[in-house]
């Protein structure tokens, strides 16, 4: 079962994390060992189904519940008097703050997902409004019966691995560095599997193996869009994977300088991040490292080509299982990400696709360049 592989990247990641598939009445059980005499805090996301459900088997704990609207602060939540020892989220923002609770009251958490989706439950610090802020690891993660579905978003968030994967493998061999990209190829490979458990699996395994990894390209974008509005994984997927899989093909300019100051305003602009923050992740390479950026990419071409063929054969099964689970093309979310792509590189330090192609002067590299 992919549960074990959960359990080992906990075990190695030093997280603490109860991780469970089972009822919810086995969730409200472990937090009364932990927490016996205690109230609770129940926090769910707008458009959580299992209020009622999670609230009815959390009645020992005589639960004060708060409704999580998208961007809301934190705030009510600390009104609660110091009797309340324990939080419940339920969904994505929901889980964040409910770790948020626990971090700053010191107190216990347990998580419950509304999907197959472990998102909010590992990151190492809060999201928005509390961006930065260091979490506690969460107590128990449990997944009801009713989370485990075979949901076309979790899908496509748990295959952006697939992109994160490429990413540090380009890196590993134009810049020499070590790179293991075997965490991320199991995930995508999980993304792909029959099921609600093994789609939970996926995104369990990805927010572990992003605990320790540099920023990555498309990723980055993924999440500066999708706070900025709808940006479904699915249409940055399906815009990125293309390009990755186009970029072996591509002919380096000789004698290219990127315009890197242009390109950081942009970024800064489309992206929300701070300049400064984008030029603590440039490493601009001198000539001779230019020059060998284009001898590696002429004399690995092949192997390029041959990872390429891999990735489209990866995306085109993954479009399948999309859309007959039910999965939206999201258009116009797609053009957006298609927008974005040249100036992706800018939120990575990695010598990723995007980046690779901004150096060497390739058309996706997007300014128009400076030459000499």
């Amino acid at each position: 079962m992919c549960i074990s592989a959960v359990e080992r990247a906990l075990q190695r990641g030093g997280v603490p994390t109860n991780f469970l598939l089972a009822p919810l009445r086995e969730g409200a059980r472990l937090l009364s060992a932990l927490c016996p005499h205690g109230r609770a805090a129940l926090i769910y996301d707008e458009e959580c189904t299992l209020a009622e459900e999670v609230r009815a088997a959390l009645a020992p704990f005589r639960p004060a519940c708060f409704r999580l609207e998208e961007g809301a602060p934190y705030t009510p939540l600390f009104g609660l008097d110091d009797t309340f020892r324990a939080a419940v989220g339920v969904g994505e923002r929901g889980m964040a703050a409910a770790r948020f609770f626990a971090t700053v009251r010191g107190g216990f958490s347990l998580l419950i997902p509304l999907r197959p989706s472990a998102r909010g439950a590992f990151e190492r610090s809060a999201p928005p409004p509390c961006a930065g802020y260091p979490l506690k690891e969460a107590d128990i993660f449990l997944a009801p019966p009713a989370s485990l579905f075979d949901c076309p978003r979790s899908r496509a968030e748990a295959a952006l691995a697939a992109l994160c994967a490429e990413e540090l493998r380009g890196d590993a061999l134009f810049s020499g560095r070590e790179r293991d990209a075997s965490a991320f190829d199991e995930v995508a490979a999980l993304a792909l599997g029959a099921g609600g458990e093994e789609l939970l699996c996926a995104s369990a395994l990805f927010a572990l193996a992003l605990r320790g990894a540099p920023p990555f390209a498309a990723l980055g974008t993924y999440e500066c869009l999708r706070r900025q509005g709808n940006m479904p994984a699915f249409a940055l997927f399906s815009a990125f994977s293309p390009h990755y899989c186009a970029f072996p093909a591509g002919e380096p300019r000789p004698f290219f300088v990127p315009d890197y100051a242009a390109r950081i305003r942009a970024s800064a602009r489309l992206f929300g991040v701070p300049e400064r923050d984008l030029y603590a992740r440039l490493r601009v390479p001198r000539g001779t490292e230019s020059f060998a950026l284009s001898q590696v990419f002429l004399e690995c071409r092949p192997a390029l080509l041959r990872r390429a063929q891999l990735l489209d054969a990866y995306t085109k099964k993954l479009s399948r299982l999309y859309f007959a689970a039910g999965g939206a093309a999201h258009r116009a979310a797609r053009i957006a990400a298609e927008g974005a792509y040249a100036l992706s590189a800018e939120l990575s330090p990695l010598l990723s696709p995007p980046a690779l192609a901004r150096e060497l002067g390739m058309p996706a590299a997007g300014l128009t360049p400076q030459t000499g």
